[in-house]
């Protein structure tokens, strides 16, 4: 039978780990997130590169996987194996896993992942007798409870249980929009450390739309009256000026920095670990790369940084030169537009 979400993350937490996991549904955010908890209590965080594999199913081959599981680790417990996409495995590639599965190296921790399968029967019930099967879809409201408050828990705020039934009765159970709107609340949260059923309430009945994605797809369609909107929103729920600037420079230093690595052929795996994301939001990011060109993303930079030293040095209004930012940010997206 298959093992919850919840009686993994427990186990993981009393730190009891087997040998070979086999997560499948359609919730990629749990998948990628479990995979980050787990490698994370094992793999000394110096060693990630060496102790770490990230294989992906239509590309291995019988001596790339052989390697990847027989190899002891460098510095850590374990040496973790994520082979994902097990389902665009070869049927010679799937009669080597599961021989492996028969006697799994014990330096070794294995991940294989898949979308939504059936396990019942052929290759996919073999797979969950010889792993631990966790089937990972949409939380119900108990468990959805639980993973809002230890995710606000990991960040250093806490919620108590009205307030995280709330954000779920107000967001759903989808773990994108809850995890950005927690990033919201902990924002909000100034110097507060708990979370409470009233900053919910005023902050999750808010838009989706005002996400720092949000805002930089705004302006990156030229779009200044829907960016500048955004903007004063954040600005309403008491973002600091500063915090929204940091928040946008950053975001315009990740999307160049991965068209560099994306130039050198770069792994989405080394962009992830280069940036401390997780899979499920690397391809956001890369989307939203694709949409500047480096001589715009560097222009950008400098604008930021020369707000930045006027908010500092000068009594202005705070607001108008944020608005000016946005304003001026666009108006080079339109002067470099078709520049490579």
């Amino acid at each position: 039978m298959p093992v919850t979400y919840t009686v993994l993350r427990g186990r993981i937490k009393k730190r009891r780990f087997d040998p070979a996991y086999f997560f499948y549904g359609d919730n990629q955010f749990l998948i990628d997130e479990l995979v980050q908890t787990i490698t994370s209590a094992i793999v000394t965080p110096e060693f990630v590169s060496f102790d770490r594999s990230i294989l992906h199913g239509d590309e291995i081959t019988p001596e790339g996987i052989l390697n990847a599981v027989e190899t002891p680790p460098m510095a850590s417990a374990k040496r973790v194996v994520v082979l994902s996409g097990v389902h665009k495995l070869s049927e010679k590639m799937r009669g080597i896993l599961l021989d492996y599965l028969e006697h799994p190296a014990p330096t070794t921790l294995l991940i294989v992942t898949a979308p939504k399968v059936k396990t019942n029967k052929g290759f996919y019930r073999k797979l969950t007798l010889r792993t631990t099967p966790v089937r990972l879809s949409n939380l119900n409201e108990r468990d959805a409870v639980v993973w809002i408050r230890e995710r606000v828990s990991s960040l250093g705020w806490s919620i108590d249980s009205e307030g995280a039934r709330m954000l779920y009765n107000s967001i759903g159970s989808d773990q994108s929009y809850l995890a950005n709107e927690i990033d919201k609340l902990t924002i909000c949260a100034g110097e507060k450390t708990k979370i409470t059923a009233g900053d919910v309430a005023a902050v999750a009945g808010k838009s989706r739309a005002n996400s720092i994605f949000d805002l930089t797809d705004a302006i990156g369609r030229l779009d200044c009256h829907q960016s500048i909107a955004l903007v004063n929103n954040l600005l309403a729920w008491g973002q600091r000026p500063s915090h929204i600037l940091a928040l946008i420079l950053r975001h315009m230093l990740i999307l160049l920095s991965l068209k560099c690595l994306k130039k050198r052929n770069a792994s989405q795996a080394e962009m992830c670990r280069r940036f401390n994301l997780m899979p499920y939001y690397l391809g956001g990011y890369l989307r939203q790369s694709a949409m500047f060109t480096e001589t715009v993303l560097r222009k950008r930079i400098r604008l930021i940084q020369l707000t930045e030293a006027r908010l500092k040095s000068s009594h202005s209004a705070k607001t108008f030169e944020l608005e000016s930012l946005i304003y001026e940010m666009c108006m080079e997206d339109i002067n470099q537009h078709d520049q490579g």
